[in-house]
């Protein structure tokens, strides 16, 4: 058979690996799509105590995503730039899957979220029930496959939030953005799913 090939989002040259990559699969029976992978870390062991009072916030460690923290803040001026925390690019319907990590060492369990948007909670089962949190700890992963696609079942352009919803980690910098790009006929900054420019 032929393999599958994974390509650059933004160059479309052949890629081996990458946190954003776009899959290619040859036959008729898989569409192409989006493939992201977030790791989620922390060496935080304060936030993790089993004492009260329970602290309101991360204090003593990291909390990352692909080893990159965002910056830390919370209220409206908060999740508007996640700095050197990847941007998930995608199109609006673009079918997406995100690989989450959790890395081995964390000291704590984490409620990873796509910002609202929705996914199985085994997509290899039909009309498997559907979730918009997913927790996790160390040396645990999960494959989430976007309902509807990237911008969920509305397909909706805009930025989605994506990360850890319990507050003081979201506070301290583990998040990032999922940016859906609105379809322009004139620039795209990222390829097409099936590889094509504007």
């Amino acid at each position: 058979g032929v393999p599958t090939e994974f390509s650059d989002p933004v160059t479309g040259e052949a890629r081996d690996i990458g946190a954003q990559v776009i899959i290619h699969v040859p036959g008729a029976t898989v569409t192409d799509y989006r493939d992201f992978t977030v790791t989620v870390a922390d060496d935080d062991s304060a936030i993790g105590q089993d004492f009260m009072p329970y602290p309101t916030s991360a204090r003593t460690g990291r909390s990352l995503v692909n080893y990159q923290a965002a910056p830390a803040g919370d209220g409206p001026t908060a999740f508007r730039n996640p700095g050197q925390v990847p941007w998930l690019k995608a199109y609006p319907g673009d079918p997406t899957l995100v690989h989450v990590l959790m890395a081995p060492g964390s000291e704590n369990s984490h409620a990873f979220s796509l910002g609202g948007l929705r996914w199985p909670q085994d997509r290899f089962v039909d009309h498997s029930a559907s979730t918009t949190t997913q927790g996790g700890g160390a040396w645990e992963s999960f494959d989430l496959e976007i309902e509807g696609g990237a911008g969920g079942t509305r397909a909706a352009p805009g930025d989605y939030f994506y990360g850890d919803v319990r507050r003081p980690f979201t506070a301290v910098g583990l998040w990032g953005l999922q940016r859906v790009l609105p379809y322009q006929a004139t620039s795209c900054p990222i390829r097409r799913v099936d590889g094509s420019t504007c």
